[in-house]
């Protein structure tokens, strides 16, 4: 019976078990992709530069989706090179 719920709770919740770091979170089109993928199961991690912007966003996708796997990372500096990311400031952050 175990093996039916969580084959369940794998379809309604795709993303579970995946860590996704959205970038731009705090508003618009980044805000609504950390949602989304809060709702279907990740834990996400909401970059952003503005701390008080980022722990706003983190609580209200907390509240409207009941999930608690959501955290916000402060960075100054974000650069992309191919598969490779840099981040500057990483503040350590930890799900498990």
């Amino acid at each position: 019976m175990d093996v039916n719920n969580n084959a369940m709770s794998n379809i309604t919740k795709p993303m579970s078990g995946k860590i996704c770091m959205v970038t731009g979170a705090t508003s618009g089109i980044g805000e609504a992709t950390a949602f989304a993928l809060v709702k279907q199961g990740a834990d996400v991690v909401v970059v952003g530069r503005n701390p008080r912007k980022g722990a706003d966003t983190v609580n209200k996708i907390k509240s409207k989706t009941g999930n608690s796997s959501v955290k916000f990372l402060k960075t100054s500096l974000l650069i992309l090179y191919g598969d490779l990311l840099l981040l500057k400031h990483w503040d350590g952050l930890l799900f498990r």
